[in-house]
């Protein structure tokens, strides 16, 4: 079994198999796993995906005759299992997306669509461009690339480029992930945003397992068209391997909403034979004399303040299957314009600027209609039943909570934080929420979106403040400002300043996570520290950074250990101890504070108590960082587990520990409540009978390895300090010898009577460790106090210790 924790690892032609648990265990924000032609078979779990948010490949692999799940993912990311075969070429078992598979059983949020039909190898693809001709072809709008294809395995994709030469394969794309098993072997090149200019088309084709075969076009293509006007949204749909992506509506200053032989064209008709899917625009009022189906569906230039703008569409097929309908591309679309999506049969919608992820539906082979929609001064979101951290990102026309949320559902229940919770009377935008539902919907609300081209100001209180994204896009965090007084830094900078702590804590899954940044209709936790400080919120304009990893390096000066608490469903992902070089045992920049609970339901929490810090945020922190340990030396963390389930077991887990520590060190856990004990270098979890509240601790001990070394020995004689000092019934002792020689060990009284001689005789150079178990020469017990431990060699008294009995 191979475990991948919060590290990238590339894997090839391996082969897991008759493990009873999994082959291929992946936990961990920041975690990357990619498995190409591996084989994971008789196993538990061929592939388990654990918590955080890991990037998961599986491509080509063979996942079979697994008795539990060839894929479990409990992550909050999609596994992406494309092209591999599961045991059977029906597919793999999926209750819900693939009930007839026959193959081993996936989870949800696992993509194992086009799976393969059969075992074994791949074919080399190969392809030859048919145009343009030798002599050359004209484009306005749009260009008709052709060619001719082969790939037995029926797996490789297709991806058109154009250049300014006819060498070097440097062009800029035209499409890519066209499926080579298209019958139609052909793409329509919109080149409406393409500058004029002479231009060479070459394609690339590849199946991800073999080199990717290139090849140019026999000749040019001259883009020659009028200045564009308007803008354009490219719908596509796609069932298994086809796609349609020949679609678009838009708005154009000279068209008109009815038929304009100029911006409207018409959709060809499917082919006689083979699968096929096509989207297209109904018009049979136009009376246009190629039909009633358009592939462009263009319409008059409008204001749509207050207004919207819609086109119904069709999307066709003749597969049985899984279907997906998406926007290609709307980026020509004004940001300030919302575009929706819906399904006018399935009822579902999307809301492509906020969640690009397709509608899907089964089709049985037959048509189902759509609507685009675009417009102004409205936006929508669907929220599940049960508790909801939202926000609204638009400023509402009627900001009452019963305008806003009390037309869209019937039963709601909605708090806000004032260091305490409490029923609002109005919405604003930027302020984040409680909302409690006993059923799921979706809500529309009305109103003016907030200006993008600035920043947006949000005043703080001291304490922990719900804030909200007040954009209809992300928020850009590392763009963000913290202004106090005149001074204005970035979020980091604050930090270190003590003004706020530089962390977002959102709410998923019944959890608290840490957030890289603030989303449309979703709200975090923000830890403030002093008064009178504001966010300048910026908005997002390109790819947003994930969350950082909790440790660049690990050494003596720095290591991180990740704790997990669970409880029936009930899980704390947060909790993390540990040093860094930089920090101190008092509060500072790398203790993160526990956030307020939901206003009601279960809650489970790991954290440490730190009522002696006098934060304003609380006394319980997830994250509770200090100085380095000093070697030879101990630190304690306690910690308390609270919970509001009776009966259920608890489990405490810390995953990778070995690897997010240096070596020589020792890791006690301490259950305070019942006095056990237990190496967490030995054990991976401790489970416990859950009750209201239970005490713990983590003793940390810098060992040996932290000695100074000479030449690869330690440069003298050295005596450990007994582990643990105080003790009760027994203590470790532990001495290094840089060279051989007589050694004895003793034990004192403070009145100078020897107590026992543990042990006397020639050693080795090494490390040694003797217990002692606060017993005399003859066996009795000894009282209570100070002893002192003598440590001679070759007769000469080297170091003497003092330790602490307590009967």
């Amino acid at each position: 079994m191979v475990y991948v924790d919060r590290a990238n690892i590339s894997l090839s032609s391996c082969k897991f198999y008759q493990s009873l648990r999994t082959g291929l265990y992946v936990y961990g924000s920041g975690a990357s796993a990619t498995a190409t032609n591996c084989t994971f078979s008789d196993c538990g779990q061929g592939v388990h995906v654990a918590f955080g948010s890991p990037s998961v490949t599986l491509a080509y692999c063979t996942i079979s005759g697994n008795s539990d799940y060839g894929v479990l993912n409990k992550s909050s990311s999609t596994v992406d299992a494309e092209h591999c075969w599961w045991g059977d070429a029906s597919g793999p078992y999926d209750p819900e997306g693939n009930p007839d598979g026959k193959g081993d059983k996936v989870s949800a949020k696992v993509d194992y669509t086009p799976w393969l039909q059969h075992p074994g190898g791949n074919v080399p693809p190969v392809i030859t461009l048919t145009t343009p001709p030798a002599g050359g072809a004209s484009a306005d709008s749009s260009y008709t690339v052709r060619w001719v294809d082969g790939d037995p395995d029926d797996d490789a994709r297709i991806a058109l480029f154009y250049d300014t030469d006819r060498s070097g394969f440097d062009g800029r794309p035209i499409a890519e992930g066209i499926s080579e098993d298209d019958p139609s072997d052909s793409f329509t090149w919109d080149t409406s945003e393409v500058p004029e200019g002479r231009y060479y088309i070459y394609a690339v084709i590849s199946d991800g397992i073999n080199p990717p075969v290139r090849c140019y076009g026999p000749g040019w293509v001259l883009v020659d068209h009028p200045e564009p006007t308007g803008w354009k949204i490219r719908i596509a749909a796609r069932a298994m391997d086809v796609v349609d992506s020949l679609c678009w509506a838009g708005v154009d200053g000279n068209a008109t909403d009815g038929y304009d032989p100029r911006y409207d064209a018409p959709k060809p008709p499917g082919p006689p034979s083979g699968k096929y899917i096509r989207v297209y625009f109904s018009h049979p009022e136009w009376y246009a004399p190629l039909g009633d189906e358009f592939s462009r569906d263009i319409r008059k230039e409008r204001n749509l303040a207050n207004s919207s703008i819609t086109w119904d569409f069709v999307v066709e097929t003749n597969i049985s299957g899984y279907v997906s309908v998406y926007l290609a591309d709307f980026s020509q679309v004004p940001p300030s314009y919302w575009i929706r999506l819906q399904d006018l049969e399935g009822g579902t919608v999307r809301e492509p600027r906020v969640d690009p992820s397709p509608l899907r539906y089964y089709s049985s082979g037959r048509t189902r209609h759509f609507r685009l929609s675009v417009g102004l001064s409205e936006l929508s979101r669907y929220f599940f039943a049960g508790w909801n951290m939202m926000s609204v990102p638009i400023i509402p026309s009627d900001p009452r909570t019963s305008a806003v949320f009390g037309d869209d559902y019937p039963q709601y229940y909605l708090y806000e934080w004032n260091g305490q919770y409490s029923v609002p009377v109005g919405v604003e935008v930027g302020k984040g929420y409680w909302l409690g539902l006993p059923e799921g919907g979706r809500m529309d609300v009305d109103g003016l979106l907030v200006d993008r081209t600035k920043p947006y100001v949000l005043s703080l209180a001291r304490g922990w403040n719900m804030i909200g994204d007040p954009f209809n896009v992300p928020v850009d965090w590392a763009r963000t400002k913290v202004c106090r007084c005149g001074d204005t830094l970035s979020v980091s900078q604050a930090a270190a300043q003590g003004w706020v702590m530089d962390a977002l804590y959102s709410y998923s899954g019944g959890n608290y996570v840490l957030a890289s940044t603030l989303r449309p209709w979703r709200s975090c936790w923000f830890p403030v520290m002093v008064d009178s400080c504001k966010l300048l919120l910026a908005p997002s304009s390109g790819p947003l950074a994930k969350v950082a990893a909790k440790a660049s390096s690990v050494d003596e000066g720095n290591w991180l250990v990740e704790l997990e608490v669970t409880s029936g469903e009930l899980v704390d992902p947060l909790p993390c101890f540990g040093v860094r070089e930089d920090a101190t045992d008092s509060l500072d920049l790398y203790d993160l504070p526990v956030p307020p609970a939901p206003p009601v339901g279960g809650h489970l929490r790991l954290y440490f108590p730190h009522p002696e810090w006098s934060c304003p945020l609380g006394d319980e922190f997830a994250w509770d960082i200090r100085a380095p340990v000093p070697r030879g030396g101990t630190k304690r963390w306690e910690f308390r587990v609270r919970t509001s389930l009776e009966g259920v077991p608890v489990k405490i887990r810390w995953p990778g520990l070995e690897r997010s520590v240096p070596s020589g060190y020792e890791f006690i856990l301490v259950d305070e409540d019942e006095g056990t004990r237990v190496d967490m270098m030995e054990v991976p979890e401790f489970s416990f009978d859950a009750g209201q509240s239970r005490r713990f601790a983590v003793e940390v001990r810098n060992c040996p390895s932290g000695v100074q070394m000479s030449q690869g020995r330690p440069a003298a004689h050295f005596l450990l300090q007994n582990y643990p000092n105080p003790f009760n019934s027994e203590t470790k002792i532990g001495f290094v010898l840089p060279v051989g020689g007589w050694v004895r060990l003793e034990i004192y009284s403070l009145l100078g009577r020897r107590v026992r001689v543990l042990m006397e005789g020639s050693l080795k150079p090494g490390l040694y460790h003797l217990r002692w178990d606060g017993k005399d020469a003859v066996g009795r017990e000894v009282p209570s106090g100070v002893y002192l431990c003598r440590l001679v060699v070759d007769d000469d008294q080297v170091a003497v210790s003092k330790m602490l009995l307590l009967r």
